[in-house]
């Protein structure tokens, strides 16, 4: 008996400190972030446009815009948790066939850009690149689009603004949902510094909403895009596209998720 409860004391004290070390070190596993130097140069194969944007708490957020041959209208970007504008602009610049330009940026603490992060900083980040666009294309001629984590802070945005639509890739429900999938074990709930959630927000979404998401997707689950999607179906104008066997990084490889952009995109 005094072996055994000397394991279970053991077996809690390991939970105890596996908890601990997740609510210490859990921005490392929401923001897969690498610095670079600010005076490196962008090496990409297409046309860009480099700016840093100055905010209010004097943060410098680098960005680039991508440009489309006689462009309808522009897309703002919010990349996933994982790279830096390096992997970012060029999976972006796919877009501008469609006949958008785009403007991709990092976050805080992601390649050239610069600032204390916090949740609501990120969000009025966007806001405040979605008002600078504002100053050279129509509110209804821009498109908010979010990937993974991304999604929460554009849908944040959308539901702030009358934006021509929002495209939202691999999103969850909340990101507590994410972590708990990842992490059987933990509270995660309980233990957020950043309760990312797209429900939250999506009631408050004018803008038309569409949504894409992969079956084996091990990293935002399948089950989260979907319940996100059914939570809004009667309330919203909103559509689900499911990409069967389609993971994590991999949708653009598909026809369908090549449809589902032209659906939006190009037949406006």
């Amino acid at each position: 008996m005094v072996v055994f409860g000397l394991f279970i004391v053991v077996l809690l004290l390991s939970y105890l400190l596996l908890i601990a070390f997740f609510y210490v070190f859990q921005e490392s596993f929401l923001f897969q972030a690498k610095s670079m130097n600010r005076d490196e140069a962008f090496e990409f194969d297409f046309p860009f446009e480099e700016r840093n944007v100055k905010m209010e708490d004097g943060a410098v957020i680098n960005t680039v815009m991508l440009r489309a041959t006689n462009a309808k209208g522009v897309m703002l970007y919010f990349h996933g948790n994982s790279g830096d504008l390096t992997r970012w602009a060029p999976i972006a610049n796919a877009f501008t066939e469609y006949g958008f330009d785009v403007l991709v940026f990092d976050y805080r603490g992601y390649g050239k850009s610069r600032g204390h992060r916090s949740m609501q900083r990120l969000y009025r980040d966007g806001l405040v690149l979605y008002e600078s666009l504002l100053e050279s294309y129509r509110e209804d001629d821009i498109v908010i689009y979010g990937r993974s984590i991304g999604t929460s802070m554009a849908t944040w945005l959308a539901a702030r603004t009358k934006a021509q639509q929002l495209l939202l890739e691999t999103p969850f429900y909340q990101i507590s949902e994410v972590l708990a999938f990842r992490f059987l074990m933990l509270p995660a709930s309980l233990l957020l510094k950043y309760p990312f959630s797209n429900a939250k927000y999506m009631g408050s979404v004018s803008s038309p909403i569409h949504i894409v998401h992969g079956t084996l997707d091990g990293v935002v689950p399948y089950f989260s895009g979907k319940k996100l999607y059914q939570a809004f179906r009667d309330q919203k104008v909103i559509s689900f596209t499911t990409i069967n066997g389609g993971r994590h990084n991999n949708l653009i490889q598909f026809p369908e998720f090549r449809r589902w952009i032209e659906e939006r995109l190009v037949r406006l």
